[in-house]
């Protein structure tokens, strides 16, 4: 992916944005999870690129924020906006739980609202760890915002979940129902 194509797809999500404005949507999300484009910039297992861009996850987490910042630019500041990473590739070499926790932080100081955390799906082979990854990050490190977790729709459905912002989460205390 060139960098005039790499521009594009910032108009591309710039329009959209713009049209979610103009259609008087209460919340957005950045999907930079599961494989998809943002997040094959973040995982180390489809990142190969040799530039600024690739090799450390600071890196690698480069591009995605600079896409967040155009479009929270645009995104009135009233409406929330979040966005999905991911918190465990499953596979060894992948994103970690620790990386998801810094990839995490690098959204919040771009303005994320909300990070929906969920986890796997650039690689087909890890095995399933449904919603204990994201459980394990947003009940073992400090954040101060919003996160919600999502697991395997199939087996933990009613465990989605939101976990209200505090400087020191718990699980007595912090689970929305």
């Amino acid at each position: 992916m060139t960098c005039a194509d790499m521009d594009r797809v910032k108009a591309d999500f710039v329009a959209a944005t713009l049209r979610a404005v103009r259609a008087n949507f209460d919340m957005i999300e950045f999907h930079a999870a599961h494989g998809y484009l943002m997040s094959s910039f973040i995982s180390s297992l489809s990142n190969l690129r040799c530039d600024e861009y690739g090799g450390s996850l600071e890196n690698r987490c480069r591009y995605p924020p600079e896409v967040f910042l155009a479009i929270r630019a645009l995104w009135p500041a009233e409406r929330l906006m979040s966005v999905r990473i991911s918190a465990h590739d499953r596979v060894p070499g992948g994103l970690t739980p620790d990386d998801a926790v810094d990839v995490a932080r690098l959204f919040k100081e771009a303005g994320a609202d909300i990070v929906h955390v969920s986890s796997g799906q650039v690689s087909s082979s890890g095995p399933d760890v449904g919603f204990h990854f994201c459980f394990r990050i947003a009940f073992s490190v400090e954040i101060v915002f919003p996160i919600l977790c999502s697991a395997d729709q199939t087996q933990f459905s009613p465990w989605n979940f939101l976990v209200k912002g505090s400087s020191r989460l718990n699980p007595s205390s912090s689970i929305s129902s």
